[in-house]
């Protein structure tokens, strides 16, 4: 594997595919418009993991110019990983500087991407090592990379807050069992004076029970008296 610079252009080149067996397979992913690379052997490439953020700031030990720097002013300084495994990724981990492992958690929005987050706030201006330990089904592996740190405030914004969050479901009315009888209205009193108001008042509830006739329908259709 071999990485250079030149005219601002970092350019870089794996062994032969077909003629070496080892360092011969490359993975690549754009991250916010920052490139980031991991290098494996094509025979055991598992698992296979991609630090997209922070940006390797010496890639191949070479200075990349596109790296951004992480403010020493974030107190939460993201970490990105995309980690692949024939049979899956069992458990992933990173630390800063040889530090405790912290563990990376599986993103919820992006296959196959797990985050995390440190705290930059203790870390001198300069260049620092990010370590991330992956296991899967087909082993354990090892990756790093160094990331730059300088004296600015934290510009990193935190995630947006949901503002239009789903509906709370309406509860609706219980239905009868499948077999149990619909509720029956009471006796509407026939004896009553169709022309005074206490005779319309009982017909109008009535009138959500029963149809012409009388008869029990369970809708709100009009009633005969």
């Amino acid at each position: 594997m071999g990485m250079r610079e030149g005219s601002g252009i970092l350019r870089y080149r794996i062994d032969s595919l077909g003629q070496a067996s080892t360092q011969n397979l490359a993975v690549w992913a754009v991250d916010n418009d920052a490139v980031s690379f991991s290098q494996v052997d094509v025979t055991s490439p598992w698992p296979l993991v991609v630090v997209t953020a922070p940006v390797d700031a010496q890639p191949g030990g070479v200075d990349n110019p596109y790296a951004p720097a992480v403010p020493d002013g974030c107190t939460a300084a993201p970490v990105r990983v995309l980690a692949f495994d024939a049979g899956g990724v069992e458990e992933i981990y990173f630390t800063v500087d040889s530090g405790a492992l912290e563990t990376l958690t599986r993103s919820s929005e992006i296959p196959e991407q797990y985050e995390g987050h440190f705290d930059a706030t203790g870390l001198s201006p300069g260049l620092h090592d990010l370590e991330v330990h992956a296991e899967g089904t087909s082993g354990w592996r090892q990756f790093s990379i160094r990331f730059a740190v300088q004296d600015l405030e934290c510009d990193i914004e935190p995630p947006p807050v949901d503002e239009d969050p789903e509906p709370v479901a309406e509860m609706e009315e219980p239905q009868p069992e499948p077999g149990e009888p619909e509720p029956v209205p009471e006796q509407v009193d026939a004896d009553t004076d169709p022309g005074t108001d206490a005779a319309w008042d009982v017909a109008s509830e009535a009138s959500e029970w029963t149809g012409q006739g009388g008869s029990v329908v369970g809708c709100g259709c009009s009633m005969v008296l």
